[in-house]
């Protein structure tokens, strides 16, 4: 039993070192943000590029 019980606390020590995420952890209300900010984001550079296409078509 001793065997088994420091098998699984060496494999509890790898898995935790494999798993160590921080600094990569994004909420979903995080992502949501995002993804809002840069389609609103790709909305106005489309207008902006429509807007000066046409001036630029009148020249």
């Amino acid at each position: 039993m001793t065997d088994l019980n420091q098998t699984s606390a060496w494999l509890h020590a790898v898995l935790d070192k494999v798993r160590d995420e921080r600094g990569f952890s994004v909420s979903s209300e995080q992502l949501w943000w995002l993804v809002g900010i840069v389609a609103i984001v790709g909305v106005v550079m489309l207008a902006l590029n429509g807007y000066i296409e046409g001036l630029l078509a009148k020249l």
